[in-house]
């Protein structure tokens, strides 16, 4: 069974500002992903098309990226 399972949020602040903060995603400063909640995501490679990663058992590949703009895992 395929599982589609789809989140957003929207964030009133300017772009650059939620560039930055995507920029830090599955790195050591990460300032996005939930510290102490959830384990940590990580990805092979940087972030990129193609790229996996996971969090726990969670599998993750990146379909879509536009740096600044957009990240579809």
């Amino acid at each position: 069974m395929k599982v589609i399972n789809i989140h957003s949020s929207i964030i009133n602040q300017p772009i650059n500002k939620i560039a930055e903060l995507f920029k830090t995603l599955s790195t050591e400063t990460d300032k996005l992903w939930p510290k102490g909640q959830w384990t940590e995501m990580k990805f092979k490679d940087s972030i990129k098309v193609g790229a996996e990663g996971e969090h726990g058992p969670i599998k993750y590949s990146v379909e879509e990226y536009k740096p600044n703009r957009i990240i579809q895992l």
